[in-house]
């Protein structure tokens, strides 16, 4: 081997061997991880803080009911009090409060992941999904909160790589490819000039979007129309979360019950018609 030869194959040994680690694609497993335990009506494992940057939240249903966790990023000087009152139907959310995700939703006794880039601040976390009596459940006492803090250790900064992507706008869905059966990273992208969540339901055999909107409208009661699978909570505008999803074969819902801000009665996104069907082959 010629000297000039032998030189170029070390120089590329050691160009692969210094390339920086952040060059690999980053998976979401590879992210720090949180788990909040729910039940009827409370958050009975949520820590008191949480490290600032990408988190995987996992949450645990040990209801009896649906649960989700919508956390609300609050400015200084505003408390989860302030918090409550600013939810009024028909009016937009203060300019204090920012939607910023989490998981949602989970059914009694399932277990449900997103990831989320967590900035420095103090949250409110609520549930405000729907009980067979028609309060919401954060008006039966499921309020919590949690102070995000700047991380000691070293964690991931890019996002990680997408398969696909969920589009959200008033009152529409966009998805970036056709789904197909297999394991996706999902990033769900708030487009539109309100806040938006994304619920992911596989549909039962002849059942359709409509059925489980209805379903989840009436307090979840009767019968179930589907399985809801992972999803993210309310997002407010030019934010976006990530999720991880099985797809087998079957029909599937993608669902939005934020509710309206310019609804004086504050009818959720589906009542507009923010519900989209698609088949995995």
């Amino acid at each position: 081997m010629s000297l000039r030869l032998h030189t170029c194959l070390a120089l590329a040994v050691a160009l692969v061997i210094r390339a920086p680690a952040h060059a690999q694609p980053v998976r979401a497993h590879d992210m720090p991880l949180v788990t909040v335990e729910v039940g009827d009506f409370a958050f009975t494992k949520l820590p008191d803080t949480l490290a600032a940057g990408w988190t995987r939240l996992r949450l645990v249903n040990r209801g009896t009911v649906l649960h989700h966790m919508q956390l609300n990023k609050l400015a200084d000087g505003h408390g989860v009090p302030d918090m409550l009152r600013a939810f009024r139907p028909g009016s937009p959310l203060p300019t204090w409060m920012v939607g910023a995700g989490g998981p949602s939703a989970a059914w009694a006794g399932q277990t449900i992941e997103m990831l989320v880039n967590l900035e420095e601040g103090n949250y409110g976390v609520i549930c405000w999904i729907p009980a067979a009596d028609h309060q919401l459940h954060v008006q039966k006492g499921m309020i919590g909160h949690v102070t995000v803090v700047a991380r000691r250790t070293p964690a991931p900064t890019p996002a990680p790589r997408a398969s696909l992507t969920i589009t959200a706008m008033d009152y529409n869905w966009t998805i970036s490819a056709p789904v197909t059966r297999g394991r996706h990273t999902i990033r769900f992208e708030n487009r539109g000039p309100q806040p938006h969540e994304l619920v992911i339901v596989r549909l039962a055999k002849g059942k359709s979007m409509v059925d489980a909107r209805e379903w989840a409208e009436r307090g979840q009661t009767g019968a179930s129309p589907g399985v809801m699978l992972s999803g993210v909570a309310a997002l407010s505008p030019g934010r976006s979360a990530f999720v991880e999803n099985d797809f087998g074969a079957g029909r599937y819902a993608l669902l939005c019950f934020v509710p309206d801000q310019k609804d004086r009665i504050g009818h959720p996104h589906v009542h507009y018609g923010m519900m989209k069907e698609f088949e995995v082959r």
